[in-house]
């Protein structure tokens, strides 16, 4: 169950004048906002909206988030969300799935400071998350900065809970100004022709941010298969029925055991590739 926990009135101790400065000594300078190439233009001008805020001003954008996700997050749709570390599971996800035709914004990590701005300690799309007032310094002995810092990421060597701590949030509320937007990352310089001219400036191509999806090196077992969640058996992800009589609407993952949706072409949470 979630937890929102908030300074009570008169509660100085707790307050925290400047996040801002905490994490410049923790060495988070940077808050990342991942998006697909063709929603850059937009955000340059208007900044980065809420997904509430988008919907109500009528602005188009290219979703490559997980529906299934943002309907456990609902709750936060007035907020912009941003990632202290983009090496996570959802960048894994939208590489495979978008081919690479995404940005990773830098934002200053002075937009903490806005009225209203939130931190959770896990992705808020689960049960256990909890949020804390950004000026509340309680969160500051709970998030994993070492692993928030961390850049050489392989996911298949977390546990479960290092992923999710990997996915610790800031949340401004209804909308980060494009004067916070400090650079565009992209993993290869044939995407620079997607960014406005008048913002070449604030691209850097660094390969070290994304993940290398094409890899295998680390990932001992990688099969390509997938396993009948009803009998046990082991199966090309291109098929479609098992001789148990199982339809593939679901999957299981053969290294973690995860029953998922048979579109998705990898597990989510240990890496699993169903596809070579």
């Amino acid at each position: 169950m979630a937890t929102l926990i908030s300074l009570t009135k008169g509660a100085e101790s707790m307050k925290d004048k400047s996040p801002k400065n905490f994490l410049d000594k923790k060495g988070i300078k940077r808050f990342y906002y991942i998006t697909s190439l063709g929603n850059i233009p937009s955000i340059l001008k208007l900044g980065i909206l809420s997904r509430n805020a988008a919907t109500k001003a009528k602005i188009g954008f290219t979703d490559i988030s997980d529906l299934d996700v943002q309907e456990r997050r609902k709750q936060y749709h007035n907020y912009v969300p941003l990632f202290f570390n983009p090496k996570n599971r959802m960048l894994f996800r939208v590489q495979n799935e978008a081919k690479n035709e995404i940005a990773i914004l830098e934002i200053s990590n002075s937009v903490i400071e806005k009225p209203g701005s939130l931190v959770s300690d896990i992705n808020v799309a689960k049960d256990n998350h909890t949020v804390y007032e950004a000026h509340n310094v309680e969160w500051h002995g709970v998030l994993n900065f070492k692993l928030l810092n961390k850049r050489d990421i392989y996911l298949g060597g977390l546990s479960k809970f290092e992923k999710d701590q990997l996915q610790a949030e800031v949340l401004i509320k209804e909308k980060v100004e494009p004067k916070y937007v400090k650079g565009i990352v992209l993993i290869d310089s044939k995407y620079k022709k997607a960014i406005p001219k008048d913002y070449q400036g604030l691209i850097k191509i660094d390969k070290n941010l994304f993940f290398d999806i094409h890899s295998t090196s680390g990932r001992k077992g990688v099969m390509g298969k997938k396993r009948c969640p009803k009998c046990g058996e082991i199966h090309y992800d291109d098929e479609t029925e098992c001789d148990c009589g199982w339809v593939f609407y679901k999957k299981e993952c053969p290294r973690c055991g995860t029953l998922i949706d048979d579109y998705r072409l990898f597990c989510p949470f240990c890496d699993w590739k169903f596809r070579l």
